[in-house]
């Protein structure tokens, strides 16, 4: 068991892919619902429709819990953090897979919630204290890796679980994998120690940094644009014609995603504004092939792959950029731009929704279009927030 951090001179592959491992979970957790909810309605006597606040209030519960609960545990262990947080997934899990009711499957599912809030603002942070300098970026790369994987191979899985066996299964194997992951982490993570509460950590503070603002802005057009598009990826499918339908849209998105992490471990570290950039354009191109060439057999197929390399590296860009901002109170600033992810995700899911009750899915897509346009621009045109150099 390792008890003390102590500074790599090497990086750790088995370190930093256990902490994927937890943002796998994470990822997984949040979108276990969304595979089984005609199943869930059916367990828990409840319309599928008022299950659906499974998803939403949990990204909610996520945004609002984020930068309070990592102010109250700035000071703590690292490693304790963690641990209270899979605790919180467990406990999320378990009494899901056991509920007898919606109500209570609710607070469960809000207890789940909570712990997101808190492990996106503070892995980070806690891989950066034992990464090597010149390998901060590949560090965080590997760690919000899990959470790609998880999206693009981990949902998939546990939802064919879910589906082929029972939704409460589902859940229980989840619950098992976060308990396995806790073992782990006792016996191989590094403590570290918490930071002192100060003024320079303080949220009040770090929200007057223009860097941060500035990745925050960044955070909030892009996630706004791949999500108010993603939420509704099987309405595109079926608007636009493709051929192979949501199944093969997903797969081929799913790759997009893993080379997008690919591309972000390679080149993060020496090129964040280049790969900023890179990622913001290549999504606004996305979103012109749609347009233009709709399911063209061949171009469309291509173009979910190049989506989901726009899509796929979102929180561990911003995440590296938000961290390079300051040097104190990492986790807090982390959590300022974990919060306003989550709001994103919201804000842009539900304009989309909106337009889409009066509009049609090709003006979702001149949103998406626009919104990453004003992205890359402002990547292109920063002479300061992504030219900072590694912590």
């Amino acid at each position: 068991m390792i008890n003390e951090a102590k500074v790599n001179e090497k990086f750790s592959w088995p370190i930093f892919l256990l902490m994927g491992l937890t943002t796998f979970i994470a990822m997984v957790v949040q979108n276990a619902p969304s595979g089984v909810l005609p199943l869930m309605s059916q367990g828990l006597n409840v319309d599928a429709t008022k299950l659906g606040n499974f998803v939403g209030m949990y990204a909610l519960v996520s945004a609002i819990s984020a930068i309070p609960l990592t102010t109250l545990t700035v000071t703590m262990n690292k490693k304790r953090v963690l641990m209270m947080i899979l605790s919180g997934f467990l406990i999320s899990n378990l009494g899901i897979a056991f509920a007898s009711t919606y109500t209570i499957a609710f607070i469960f599912r809000l207890i789940g919630g909570v712990s997101a809030g808190l492990i996106w603002s503070m892995i980070c942070p806690y891989g950066l204290k034992l990464a090597p300098n010149n390998q901060q970026g590949l560090a965080i790369t590997v760690i919000i890796g899990g959470s790609t994987i998880g999206v693009s191979f981990g949902s998939p899985i546990f939802n064919v679980i879910g589906n082929q066996i029972s939704w409460r299964v589902e859940f229980i194997a989840l619950g098992i994998l976060t308990f396995i992951t806790m073992l782990l982490v006792i016996f191989f993570l590094p403590s570290v120690p918490g930071e002192q509460r100060s003024k320079s950590n303080s949220p009040l503070e770090l929200i007057k940094n223009r860097g941060i603002q500035k990745v925050i802005l960044l955070t909030v057009l892009s996630v706004m644009a791949n999500y108010g598009l993603f939420t509704y990826m099987a309405l595109l499918v079926q608007d636009i014609g493709f051929s192979g339908g949501i199944e093969l849209a997903s797969l081929l998105f799913g790759i997009g995603s893993f080379i997008a992490v690919i591309i972000a471990g390679k080149y993060l570290d020496n090129y964040l504004k280049g790969t900023v950039t890179f990622m913001m354009g290549i999504g606004a191109v996305s979103a012109v092939l749609f347009l233009v060439f709709g399911g063209t057999t061949g171009i469309s197929h291509i173009n979910f792959i190049l989506w989901g390399i726009g899509f796929g590296a979102l929180v561990t860009i911003f995440q590296n950029a938000i961290t390079r901002q300051v040097v104190e109170g990492q986790s807090v600033a982390v959590s300022l731009q974990s919060a306003s992810f989550n709001f994103a995700i919201m804000a842009g899911s539900s304009i989309s929704g909106i337009i889409l009750t009066s509009g049609s899915l090709r003006s979702v897509i001149i949103l998406a279009l626009v919104l990453l346009a004003l992205a890359t621009f402002l990547s292109i045109t920063d002479k300061h927030t992504l030219t900072k150099g590694k912590l």
